[in-house]
C-alpha cells in the first residue's frame, strides 16, 4: 500500500488516542506490518523507479519508529521439500533471496550482471515460445484429457502481451476447430458529432485494445480448454 495511508492512519488515531500528547506514532498503538520490499510494490501509474520507492513505507516518517523483524528459517521449504531434494532447493532459493537483496555478484550500484545456473535455463534455438511450452508442456497433446496434467504446471511471463502468444501456441497444438467469438464495439454516442474522435477511435482501433480481466476482441473456445494457461 502506498505509504500515504499508514500516514493517514498514524494522524488519524493520534487525534482520537492522544489528544493533548500526540506525538507518539499511531496513538502509541503497536501496529504490525507484513512484506517484502522485493517482492511487494506499490503500482504507480506512469511511474518510474523513484517514484515507487518514494510511496513505499520504507521512504515515509514512520520508518524511522519502526523495528525491523526479520524471518531466518524458510518453513515453506523445510514441510514442502522432500529430503532427498532438500540441499539443491535450499540452494537455489538462497540464489534467488541474494538477486532480490542485489548481493549476487558483488557490490554495485544497482545495475550487475547475474549468471544463471545451466539447470533453471530452457534452450532455444530461436522459437522461443516453442522451446518454454516443449519443456513444461511434454507430450501436451496426449494429455488433454488428463486433468492433473494441467494442475501441477504454469507459465509465468510479465506482460499480457506474453501471455496472448503463449496461449494462442497452445490453442494451436489442440486439433479441435473450436468456436471463435467476435467482440461488438462501438463508441457512446454523444449529442455533438466529433467527426475527428471517430477517425481516433476507429473500429480498428477499438478491436485492438486489451485490457487486463476483459477478454479480446477475438475469443476462441476449444473443447478441454478451460482458462489461460499462461499469466
Amino acid at each position: 500500500m502506498h505509504r500515504h495511508c499508514f500516514e493517514a492512519v498514524d494522524r488519524t488515531l493520534r487525534d482520537i488516542i492522544l489528544p493533548k500528547n500526540n506525538d507518539k506514532p499511531f496513538g502509541g498503538k503497536a501496529i504490525v506490518f507484513g512484506g517484502d520490499f522485493r517482492q511487494i510494490l506499490q503500482v504507480i501509474q506512469r511511474g518510474n523507479c523513484s517514484d515507487i520507492v518514494q510511496a513505499s513505507l520504507h521512504s515515509s516518517r514512520l520508518w524511522r519508529d519502526c523495528t525491523v523483524l526479520r524471518l531466518t528459517v524458510n518453513i515453506r521449504l523445510q514441510f514442502g521439500c522432500p529430503n532427498n531434494d532438500f540441499e539443491e532447493t535450499k540452494s537455489f532459493a538462497d540464489w534467488i533471496l541474494k538477486i532480490g537483496e542485489g548481493t549476487i555478484g558483488g557490490p554495485n550500484d544497482g545495475e550487475v550482471e547475474v549468471e544463471f545456473p545451466e539447470d533453471v535455463i530452457i534452450p532455444s534455438t530461436g522459437d522461443h515460445i516453442h522451446s518454454i511450452v516443449s519443456c513444461i508442456y511434454s507430450y501436451f497433446q496426449n494429455n488433454l484429457d488428463n486433468p492433473t496434467y494441467i494442475q501441477d504446471k504454469a507459465i509465468l511471463v510479465p506482460t499480457n502481451e506474453e501471455v496472448d502468444a503463449i496461449n494462442d501456441y497452445m490453442l494451436e497444438l489442440m486439433k479441435d476447430e473450436g468456436q471463435t467469438y467476435m467482440s461488438s464495439n462501438s463508441l457512446c454516442e454523444t449529442e455533438k458529432e466529433d467527426s475527428f474522435e471517430e477517425s481516433i477511435y476507429s473500429l480498428d482501433v477499438l478491436n485492438a485494445y486489451k485490457a487486463s480481466g476483459i477478454p479480446n476482441h477475438k475469443l476462441i473456445l476449444k473443447k478441454r480448454c478451460s482458462g489461460h494457461v499462461a499469466s
